[in-house]
């Protein structure tokens, strides 16, 4: 009986008057996505229902007008095309937030609709939104329907479905289709009704929807007109007259060429292919010749068609796009731009306006090319006609479109602007927050005005954190805040600033009362989410002005936290020592107890007092460990330390330094005896101030007393003691390596790193230091020391160093190396190997965390047989090699694995799976391409490509791929149809792409998954449409790290 009611109310409240004028025409306002929308592209064949609609409405006599911010400006059909069809807004999206609502925005910039057509929620399917969630978003898009009209009727459309039923099933197309009805009855009111609209009845998801299945071909987008037109028919019965307009049809088709609009509105949607006309240096500049997406244009900007229109693809750094717009009126803009981006690097997008700087924003890393977001930021523009520039920052991002919305004017903050009365600590300072005063007293920002506009009324940069609040942004490098802080007493506090960056070797600089308090690094954290960094200073009594300096920028500051550090229980010592300890050698040596003499003599550091406030009266900043004992903390880039130290008897000792590091820069630590360096130990990153490990290096003292210096180098590291053991004396052997013999050594078998050839300096090796720094088995100047197990491990590497062997090899063949090796830091680590100078591999070092933290890292490579020198070049500082282990690699038993096709380079008839090997014939240029010179993996065939056999899966492998390199094949497809395209590969890391071309045109790129290691494979798998017939089929390589075994398409 209650879904009777419901109905029948659902049925008069439809058939309520419109409140219209008797003699106004109808306002109806299309409003959803990119089904709403249509196709992107001015030639496109589907202008969306609202064409069929528009053309069924004045047939049947009633006059309506469509209204919305955005037209579509379709050149092959003529009909009233204003719309607010915004491709890719999920429910949630036009909703926005507190501050900022995209549809309110678009509301104030059309005319008032007297009914709207809501299709949405096909985003929210797509991208997991709970059916909750769309739910109470499409009673907010009401609720803010009803502000801008209190009468408007709403028509609530029962989506279509996509062409995957599971989809529909799963992602909560029929649950949210389904709760409609009682949402409407809920909410509807005689004034404002609210109906449902089944578009989903009799409309097939497969053959109504376009290949991509969401958006609706010519049919599906009959059948939804058809269902709006019945739903609006007995509405509009008592409606005006019909509009005189003809009825819309075809135009002549355009040129194949598009041609972008010559100014685009704003507020409005910037599509990314409508750049200017022009070419190359004039309207855009890309870095290849040709548009390797093949989409739209015929220039070389490099466009690809998505789901829903064309985005700009295959960007380069540097790259840039030239667009001209028309404001309605000058102010200040929220520019919402659409993008994905992917690998390691940072991303950005550099805007200017009439070619004038006007803002960066950071591009988040998505993961993948067609993974979107939204980057956010703001422009200001003059009224009229300007043009705009974006220029991207980093390799491997796409832009789509950016959504062009007016900033509200900001008013008088409703909380307190901050007082110079002095902020209580402990406590949390919010960046915006920052002391009155204006330039020069309360802050220094070097750009004219607030460039989001909110909150404050100043020049300093601000902008709304989605999660609430504000924050600091838009920084540039010598930027400052300064805050009054209410100190309650003296004593040690812990500062933490919430902070995020997108590019490296940025930090803070604190000062209290114009007195330095030190850095604090800032990690580049892509600009993905927020981080905290901290460090603790001295803070005495009373009121301070506490100031927070930008170092570079591309940094973002949200909020200050400040904490007392709880006083230790621990009295300090009656009396100082006045002399520092015998630091015995061997022996402990407290990193407290340095010699006296004060500032410059026996210690250098950067802050005023003992920050710690215990052991010592001087300005070295001593704290009390939880377990007893004391540690120097608080340590800054320079500071450095002077020890005394009776050393038992000349010779090699080992030193422990009991260390704890933090933040995101690198941290060492350098030793000097009797004022000569000695050695630099690196203190790796243990991420707290009391997380402890030992750092261990080696180095020669004299016998007597001696006087160490220990320099820090990088903020944010503590330092417990050292322990000093001696060095087993090792024997050298009494003979140098000779040369080896002719035979070389052994291979297969084990290189020893030590046992490199002799000759020296630039003939056996290149080393960068003068002498053996590890004092082990050689008396040259490569630096090597014992291992604990027994035998010798090359040490101490710098970046370019190298060592070269003679070896003998058995047989002529693929052989397998295996590197035992150590490395620290945080650059990266690889080793590149020579065979008789030809360059031939590169192996990839992992950072194992310590010079003495051994793992395996290994490559193949092809060696000729007989005598042959091998040349090892380290690529990276702290690295240790132990040796190098050779085996054969196994060849298959048989020829030809039993699954590849018999004739080479033939046409291969669909569907089929077909070995990445049997490409075709024709040699460099035609069969492939391959950057590097004969076949690296020695198998299969004999011309240029890599060709490997891989045991793990009994099959041949194309392998040492790099970028640009290509394979190509001749299919012949049986009729035009949709094919599954898979590709079977491995990629131990994972993220390069495989792009298939069908005829020199861009059809379809995957990203390789990463499957752990060379050995293990999987496949990944996409859709592609071929027409009828042969086609000449490449596989092109963006990237390197991946092997391919095969591909199919089915």
């Amino acid at each position: 009986m209650r879904y009777r009611l419901c109905a029948l109310l659902l049925l008069c409240l439809c058939l309520a008057p419109l409140a219209v004028h008797a003699d106004a025409v109808v306002k109806i306002m299309p409003l959803g996505d990119s089904i709403t929308r249509g196709g992107p592209d001015a030639d496109t064949p589907f202008a969306s229902y609202r064409y069929y609609l528009d053309d069924s409405l004045r047939a049947s006599g009633h006059g309506a007008d469509f209204v919305g911010s955005l037209s579509s400006s379709y050149t092959k059909f003529v009909f009233d095309q204003n719309h607010e069809g915004h491709g890719g807004y999920t429910t949630g999206m036009m909703v926005g937030t507190s501050s900022f609502s995209p549809l309110a925005a678009w509301l104030a910039a059309s005319p008032t609709p007297d009914i709207v057509l809501l299709h949405v929620g096909t985003n929210d399917a797509l991208n997991g939104v709970p059916v909750a969630t769309r739910l109470a978003n499409v009673r907010s898009i009401i609720g803010l329907l009803r502000q801008k009209n209190p009468k408007v009727r709403v028509m609530v459309a029962q989506i279509i479905p996509t062409g995957n039923a599971t989809l529909n099933r799963n992602s909560g197309v029929v649950d949210y289709n389904s709760a409609l009805p009682s949402l409407a009855a809920g909410i509807s009111t005689a004034a404002s009704p609210v109906t449902v609209v089944d578009l989903s009845a009799g409309y097939d998801g497969v053959a109504d929807n376009q290949p991509d299945g969401i958006h609706p071909k010519a049919t599906g987008e009959r059948k939804m007109a058809t269902a709006w037109q019945r739903a609006l028919a007995p509405v509009l019965a008592a409606a005006t007259p019909i509009r005189t307009t003809t009825t819309a049809v075809p135009t002549t088709k355009p040129t194949t060429a598009a041609t972008a609009p010559t100014t685009n509105a704003v507020p409005g949607t910037l599509e990314a292919e409508n750049y200017n006309t022009g070419g190359e240096g004039v309207a855009y500049h890309d870095a290849t010749a040709a548009n390797q997406g093949g989409a739209y244009r015929t220039d070389g900007v490099d466009i690809e068609a998505t789901g829903s229109g064309y985005a700009v693809g295959y960007v380069r750094d540097g790259e840039w796009l030239k667009y001209t717009v028309s404001a309605a009126s000058a102010g200040k803009y929220s520019a919402a731009f659409r993008v994905a981006a992917w690998g390691t690097n940072a991303h950005a997008i550099e805007v200017s306006v009439n070619d004038n700087p006007a803002a960066t924003v950071a591009v988040p890393t998505t993961g993948s090319y067609d993974t979107w977001t939204t980057a956010t930021t703001a422009l200001t523009l003059p009224a009229g006609t300007c043009t705009l520039k974006v220029r991207f920052v980093g390799d491997g991002q796409n832009l789509d479109r950016v959504v062009l919305t007016p900033v509200a004017v900001a008013t008088t903050p409703t909380t307190a602007v901050p007082t110079s009365t002095g902020r209580k600590v402990p406590g949390t300072v919010e960046a915006e927050d920052y002391d009155t005063g204006g330039e020069g007293a309360g802050y220094h920002d070097t750009t004219a005005g607030n460039h989001d506009g909110v909150y404050r009324r100043d020049d300093v940069d601000l902008s709304v954190n989605p999660s609430g609040g504000y924050n600091v942004g838009y920084v540039v490098n010598g930027e400052w805040l300064a805050y009054t802080l209410a100190v309650p007493s003296a004593g040690t506090y812990t500062v933490s600033c919430t902070v995020a960056s997108w590019a490296d070797g940025r930090s803070l600089a604190l000062a209290l009362d114009g007195a330095s308090l030190g850095t604090l690094a800032v990690p580049n954290n892509r600009g993905i989410g927020w981080q905290t960094v901290s460090t603790r200073v001295a803070l005495p009594a009373g009121d301070h002005r506490f100031q927070v300096r930008f170092v570079g920028d591309k940094q973002i500051l949200d909020r200050v936290a400040v904490a007392a550090v709880a006083t230790p229980t621990t009295t300090v010592p009656v009396t100082v020592p006045p002399t520092s300890k015998a630091n015995a050698v061997p022996g402990t040596v407290e990193a407290e107890d340095y010699v006296p003499g004060g500032e410059g003599a026996a210690y250098h550091d950067t802050t005023a007092g003992n920050l710690g406030g215990v052991y010592r009266a001087d300005s070295v900043d001593i704290e009390t460990l939880s377990g007893g004992g004391y540690a120097v903390g608080y340590v800054r880039d320079g500071e450095w330390l002077r020890y005394s130290v009776p050393v038992a008897a000349a010779g090699r000792y080992q030193a422990a330094f009991r260390v704890a590091a933090w933040g995101g820069n690198a941290h060492a630590i350098e030793v000097s005896v009797n004022d000569n360096p000695a050695v630099t130990v690196a203190v790796p990153t243990t991420g707290s101030y009391d997380a402890w490990t030992a750092a261990t290096t080696s180095f020669s003292l004299p016998a007597g007393t001696a006087s160490l210096k220990l320099r820090f180098v990088g903020d944010g590291q503590n330092l417990d003691r050292i322990v000093f053991t001696p060095v087993a004396v090792t024997t050298p052997p009494t003979t140098i390596p000779t040369t080896a013999p002719p035979a070389g050594r052994p291979v297969p078998g084990t290189l020893e790193a030590e046992d490199y050839d002799a000759g020296g300096e630039g003939v056996g090796y290149h080393d960068a230091t003068a002498s053996n720094q590890g004092g082990a088995c050689r008396a040259d100047g490569v630096d090597i020391e014992s291992l604990p197990g027994g035998g010798y491990a090359v040490g101490y590497v710098r970046d370019g160093e190298w060592l070269k062997y003679t070896v003998g090899v058995a047989n002529a063949g693929r052989y397998q190396a295996a590197f035992r090796v150590a490395s620290w830091g945080t650059n990266a680590h690889a080793i590149e190997v020579s065979v008789n100078d030809n360059p031939t591999v590169t192996v990839t070092v992992p950072t194992t965390g310590s010079y003495d933290a051994w793992t395996t890292a290994t490559t193949a490579l092809t060696l000729p047989a007989g005598t042959c020198t091998l040349k090892v070049r380290f690529v990276g500082d702290g690295q240790n090699l132990d040796r190098v282990a050779f085996s054969t690699v196994a060849t298959p038993t048989t020829a030809i694995p039993t699954t590849v096709q018999t004739t080479l380079g033939g046409i291969i008839r669909l569907p089929a799976e077909i070995q990445a090997e049997n490409y075709a014939t024709g040699g460099e240029g035609v069969g492939y391409h391959d950057t590097t010179g004969g076949n690296q993996g020695g198998a299969y065939r004999s011309d240029g490509v890599d060709i490997a056999y891989a045991p793990s899966i009994g099959s041949y492998v194309v392998t040492r791929i790099q970028p640009g390199e290509w394979l190509e094949y001749r299919v012949d497809a049986p009729e035009e149809r949709d094919y599954t395209l898979m590709f079977r590969l491995s990629s131990p890391n994972g993220g390069q792409y495989f792009e298939m071309m069908v005829d020199g045109r861009s059809e379809v790129a995957v990203t390789a998954p990463r499957t752990g290691s060379y050995d293990a494979y999987a496949a990944i798998s996409t859709q592609v449409r071929l027409t009828k017939g042969v086609h000449r089929i490449r596989i092109q390589f963006d990237g390197d790290g991946q092997n391919l075994d095969a591909f199919g398409l089915a």
